[in-house]
């Protein structure tokens, strides 16, 4: 390969081709080195790319892998970075990849602000169940976490499916009755019988006791607006 990349490069500095040809050329050269992992020969040739043509989002794709391969995350991120922020600014939905790679070198360079707003873009551009979770439970682990929004804290987990145990419908449970809202609670904790996450082991007394309150305190309320409308 590197035979032929040396005839390529005489080729593309000649005035024999013209100005595509060359360029496909220059594409053929990085492609091929990346896919024999010469991450440095592939980036080489792909700044030489984008040198003549800078808006080909396959090659601006192919110099952040090349960068990320290269353990350079302050590139990959930076160029990460310009490429979403175009896309928006042009109106067009960020890629996955692109965001899931800004992800990740977020993650390399040990950026916790900067993982938590990739995450946020992820689940504003490409919501799936497993970006919510990751982005809600990065936002619970922030010190700057106000406990009064634990409660909107787990109305999000419940509305992206990510509950994962009892003790999490427990305290929700909990937390709705602590502020006023039996019927919530109630609904919730039914939820979580339901999904077979309450009513079982060691705590399954506790958990009668929480639904028994939330039922009762949920009809009280229910009397007290009857009479209201009355």
């Amino acid at each position: 390969i590197d035979l032929l990349a040396a005839s390529f490069d005489i080729m593309v500095n000649s005035d024999f081709l013209s100005d595509s040809e060359k360029l496909r050329y220059l594409e053929g050269v990085a492609g091929t080195y990346f896919n024999e992992k010469n991450y440095a020969k592939s980036k080489e040739w792909t700044v030489r790319y984008l040198a003549k043509d800078s808006k080909s989002t396959v090659m601006q794709d192919l110099l952040v892998r090349n960068s990320y391969f290269l353990n350079d995350f302050v590139t990959a991120e930076k160029e990460l970075k310009t490429q979403i922020a175009a896309d928006i600014a042009a109106g067009k939905v960020p890629s996955l990849e692109r965001l899931r790679l800004l992800h990740s070198s977020y993650i390399k360079l040990d950026n916790q602000e900067g993982v938590v707003s990739a995450l946020e873009q992820m689940v504003e551009y490409h919501p799936q169940k497993d970006y919510w979770g990751d982005l809600l439970y990065k936002l619970i682990g922030k010190k700057t976490f106000s406990e009064r929004l634990r409660l909107d804290w787990y109305r999000l987990l419940i509305a992206t499916n990510n509950m994962e145990d009892g003790a999490q419908y427990a305290e929700m449970g909990e937390i709705a009755l602590f502020a006023g809202l039996p019927l919530e609670a109630k609904n919730i904790l039914d939820e979580g019988y339901k999904a077979g996450f309450l009513g079982k082991g060691v705590n399954a007394s506790k958990h009668k006791i929480l639904l028994d309150k939330a039922n009762k305190q949920a009809a009280d309320d229910a009397k007290t607006l009857d009479a209201s409308e009355a």
